[in-house]
C-alpha cells in the first residue's frame, strides 16, 4: 500500500492512533528484552544460577538484567575477581514490594567485582565477603554508575553502597557517575567500614551523595557541578587525601556552607567536629544555572544602560 498516495485522505485521528500503537509496540518489545530475577539467590547461588532468571539461562553477554526486587549475589570468589558478562547491564532496584526479601540488592561475595553499566534505584550494593571465616574487603569496578531518580532520601528508598559487616571495606571505582537520585554511602552499615571513592567524571550527576556512616576517602578529585554532598554529624569521617571535593552545595547535618574553599582544619573548626582530614579542600561552587542567571542579569543591565546612553 502506498501510504504517500493515500495519506492525504487518512483522517488525523487514524494517523495519531496508528502512531500511538506503534510506540506502544516498540515499548513492549524493549520491555520484553529485560531479563529479570524471579527469586532470591540462596547462599550457595549467584548470578550464574540459571533458574533464578526469567529466561532460565545463566547470565551472558550483551543483555539487560534487573534484580526486580530480589537479592542477587556475585560468585563466591573472596580473594579474586568476578566479571559480569561484557556488554550486559544490571539494574538494581526494588519494584514496589513484588520482589523478595532482598528488595533489589546486589551482594558482593568477590574480592574484585568488574562490571560495565550499573543502574541503582531504591536498592543497593552491599559487601558480605568472607574468607576462611573472616570478613574481607572488596573492590567494585565499572564504567557507568547511574543513580536513578526513583532513589530518594525517604527511608528504604535510597540507592546504597555499603559494607555489610565489620571488615567488609569497599573501594568503588567508576569512570562516570550519572543520574539524579539519592546515593547513600554507608547507610546503616558499621561505622568502622572504610570506603574509597574514585570517579573520573561526575559531571552527569545532579542528585545527592550522602555520607551516612563509615570513613570515606577520596582516591581522586571529585567534581559534582550540579549535585549536592551531605553528611551526618556523627559516625563518619571524610578524608580528602590530596584531592579536592567540588560540589554545588554542601551540608553537614543541618548546617549548609556558603560558596568558598575550605581546608580540613577550617571545616573542623567551623563545624565543631573532627570528621575532616587530608591536604585537599572542599570547594563549594554555584550551580551552572545560578551562574548563568547572574551573568545573564548583568549582561541585561549593561545592555539597558548602553541603550539608555545612546537614546540621550
Amino acid at each position: 500500500m502506498n501510504l504517500k498516495k493515500y495519506s492525504s485522505r487518512l483522517p488525523l485521528p487514524f494517523l495519531m492512533s496508528t502512531a500511538t500503537l506503534l510506540a506502544v509496540a516498540a515499548c513492549s518489545v524493549a520491555s520484553a528484552d529485560i531479563i529479570t530475577l524471579v527469586g532470591d539467590n540462596a547462599s550457595n547461588e549467584s548470578w550464574n544460577t540459571a533458574g533464578d532468571w526469567s529466561d532460565g539461562l545463566t547470565v551472558t553477554t550483551n543483555q539487560d538484567y534487573d534484580t526486580n526486587g530480589f537479592l542477587l549475589r556475585s560468585p563466591n570468589t573472596p580473594t579474586w575477581a568476578s566479571t559480569f558478562p561484557t556488554g550486559s547491564t544490571l539494574t538494581i532496584q526494588d519494584t514496589g514490594g513484588v520482589g523478595g526479601a532482598g528488595n533489589g540488592a546486589l551482594v558482593i561475595k568477590s574480592g574484585t567485582l568488574n562490571m560495565g553499566d550499573v543502574f541503582i534505584g531504591a536498592g543497593g550494593v552491599a559487601v558480605a565477603n568472607a574468607n576462611n571465616g573472616s570478613n574481607v574487603s572488596s573492590t567494585f569496578n565499572g564504567d557507568n554508575l547511574t543513580i536513578l531518580s526513583s532513589a530518594t532520601s525517604v527511608a528504604g528508598s535510597a540507592a546504597i553502597l555499603k559494607g555489610g559487616f565489620t571488615g567488609n571495606h569497599l573501594a568503588v571505582n567508576f569512570t562516570n557517575l550519572l543520574g539524579s537520585g539519592y546515593l547513600s554511602i554507608g547507610e546503616t552499615g558499621p561505622n568502622s567500614i572504610n570506603y574509597s571513592l574514585d570517579i573520573a567524571d561526575a559531571s552527569g550527576f545532579s542528585g545527592i551523595m550522602h555520607l551516612d556512616t563509615g570513613n570515606l576517602s577520596l582516591a581522586s578529585g571529585l567534581t559534582i557541578t550540579s549535585g549536592d554532598f551531605t553528611m551526618e554529624t556523627s559516625d563518619n569521617t571524610l578524608n580528602f587525601g590530596g584531592n579536592n571535593l567540588s560540589v554545588a552545595s554542601f551540608s553537614f547535618g543541618g548546617t549548609s556552607l556558603s560558596a568558598d574553599t575550605y581546608s580540613s582544619s577550617q571545616l573542623n573548626t567551623l563545624l565543631s567536629t573532627a570528621a575532616f582530614s587530608g591536604a585537599g579542600s572542599l570547594i563549594v561552587i554555584p550551580e551552572p544555572a545560578t551562574s548563568a542567571f547572574v551573568f545573564g542579569g548583568l549582561a541585561l543591565l549593561m545592555g539597558l544602560s548602553r541603550r539608555s546612553r545612546q537614546s540621550k
